[in-house]
């Protein structure tokens, strides 16, 4: 099975492919083309992970999507994936689980307590939940003031 993974496309964008459950390739779009630009696909960033995985378009079974990936209405997203790749299934994947996610599954834990933290703006969203195997349950997700945040963030003290 060929999964093809989508981030960051509001930001800093890339794409990673897994084919039978082993990482072949993950490329940041800003690493190739030296030039940043928000939103969109990161055509290039496709074309190299799939290059490397010796996968094409068509072969792609699932495209996984980080939200949140469009300024435009989702929709349009989904029809510009759809074409790209008409034969892949498309999972839209929250951003903390996805974050959540990648450092349980890579992790030789079976099971595990997740905490994401992210800082945005004045305040920072956390989000907590258990993973188990191959499941992963949010349980408490909430804002925090960014004065505790911040310290989480730059000293050990706090």
């Amino acid at each position: 099975m060929v999964i093809l993974g989508l981030g960051g496309l509001l930001g800093d964008a890339a794409c990673a492919v897994l084919k039978d459950g082993e990482l072949k390739a993950a490329i940041e779009e800003n690493k190739l083309d030296h030039v940043w630009r928000p939103g969109g696909l990161p055509q290039a960033s496709i074309a190299g992970c799939l290059r490397l995985a010796g996968a094409t378009r068509d072969e792609v079974e699932c495209v996984a999507v980080v939200r949140p990936f469009a300024r435009a209405p989702e929709s349009q997203m989904h029809s510009v994936l759809r074409d790209q790749f008409p034969k892949a299934e498309i999972a839209v994947v929250e951003h903390h689980q996805a974050h959540a996610a990648s450092a349980f599954f890579a992790s030789p834990f079976e099971e595990a307590t997740v905490l994401t933290l992210d800082h945005e703006g004045i305040s920072a969203v956390e989000r907590a939940g258990t993973a188990r195997t191959h499941r992963f349950r949010r349980s408490a997700s909430g804002i925090i003031p960014i004065r505790w945040a911040g310290c989480m963030a730059l000293s050990p003290s706090c």
